[in-house]
């Protein structure tokens, strides 16, 4: 986590926590101490999600989004020391996003869903039951989501017609994006 923290160009005050005596709990109530770190999940939560926002505005490009999945998934795999915890920490990632009900939150969750490793991606396909964006009434049966979000998340897409086509591997116009196909 040191290196980490280095090479992020972290201060030299928040690196000296690492040098005092104590285990990796010590290290970590430090680091709160000095707002390194957050203090509890949800301000982690919140950090994150802040940073998937982008991803839920209308017009967001779907390949921006499903890079930005790709590199949020790498990036949290170079955190754990073995590789065994990832799915782990994605999931708990993923209950703790879940649970703040944020466009946002989905659109992580559709990308761990699509993008993260299997045992992650088997629990984490999308939102909740009875999940639905804030303003919207419980119940909706279809949650009107930026193309971006949807698009980014599936490996089929259907048309009008209600044939589908493959997203990857296809050359594709933007009339295929459109719909209008």
């Amino acid at each position: 986590m040191r290196d980490q923290l280095t090479a992020a160009g972290a201060p030299a005050e928040d690196l000296a926590a690492f040098d005092d005596p104590g285990g990796a709990e010590q290290v970590m109530n430090r680091l709160v101490e000095l707002g390194a770190m957050p203090a509890r999940p949800d301000e982690a939560v919140a950090g994150i999600l802040a940073q998937w926002a982008f991803t839920a505005r209308s017009g967001t490009d779907p390949l921006d989004v499903e890079l930005f999945g790709v590199e949020f998934v790498h990036m949290m795999r170079g955190m754990v020391s073995d590789a065994d915890e990832l799915p782990a920490m994605l999931t708990d990632l993923a209950t703790h996003a879940e649970q703040t009900a944020a466009p946002a939150a989905l659109s992580l969750l559709r990308s761990l869903a699509h993008l993260g490793p299997a045992e992650a991606r088997d629990q984490r396909s999308g939102a909740p039951a009875g999940w639905s964006p804030p303003g919207h009434p419980r119940g909706v049966s279809r949650t009107r989501l930026p193309r971006a979000v949807c698009l980014s998340t599936s490996t089929h897409h259907t048309r009008r017609s209600g044939r589908s086509w493959p997203t990857r591997n296809t050359r594709t116009t933007s009339a295929h994006w459109s719909g209008s196909a």
